[in-house]
């Protein structure tokens, strides 16, 4: 015969206790520069600061409204260039929904008294500003219609037009002035330019017929 045994049941009772992670809410982007902080149409300006994310995936960047075009993307730092028809403002930073504005770029417009416009069929319309005197394009001339962007003044009368050429950033490169009768594409004009360390000339003598071209001599540059 056994003893009676006494069967004690010792029941552990556990507390389920579930870590529970809500969801995860993206950095909002910071902006703490701009450089530089003007420029005409055309200007790569860099953006510093941080939460941009690697890569720019479908977020955004603007100057007072108007799309930026973007260069270059990277976590800390922006390169965007100034779109034609911006005005001045401040850039806004769009990651995930998210926003960041900068401090103010101002778009250098042309000088008073100057004025521009497309002259005929051009392949991109164009747009003038002023900085530091520089500038760049592209333009037909040797045809019966012109196709350029005109930065221009008005001219009643005789006058004269002094231009300065200190240097020329490839040989290819051109840099001149001219004077037309109208904006009419195939208005008479004179366009003196220099190009690969020479002088040259086109012009058109008669409305609407096709412009000539010759060279002017060698030149040096100050």
């Amino acid at each position: 015969m056994y003893p009676n045994t006494r069967k004690t049941v010792l029941t552990l009772a556990f507390s389920a206790m579930c870590l529970c992670a809500g969801p995860a809410h993206a950095q909002a982007p910071t902006i703490t520069g701009i450089s530089p902080t003007s420029g005409p149409v055309g200007t790569v300006v860099q953006i510093t600061g941080s939460g941009f994310g690697t890569t720019q995936g479908t977020s955004t960047v603007s100057l007072n409204g108007t799309s930026a075009t973007v260069v270059g993307w990277s976590v800390n730092i922006l390169d965007v260039l100034i779109p034609s028809g911006a005005t001045s403002g401040s850039f806004s930073v769009t990651v995930n929904s998210q926003s960041a504005n900068s401090s103010v770029f101002t778009v250098t417009a042309l000088p008073s008294g100057w004025s521009e416009a497309d002259v005929g069929s051009v392949g991109v319309s164009g747009s003038g500003s002023y900085a530091n005197g520089k500038g760049a394009g592209l333009g037909t001339f040797s045809t019966s219609t012109d196709g350029i962007h005109f930065a221009y003044q008005t001219l009643s009368g005789d006058g004269t037009i002094v231009a300065r050429v200190v240097s020329s950033s490839s040989s290819s490169a051109q840099a001149g002035v001219m004077i037309r009768e109208t904006l009419d594409p195939g208005a008479k004009h004179e366009y003196a330019f220099y190009y690969s360390s020479s002088l040259y000339q086109t012009y058109r003598t008669s409305t609407g017929g096709g412009s000539s071209y010759q060279g002017c001599g060698s030149v040096t540059l100050p």
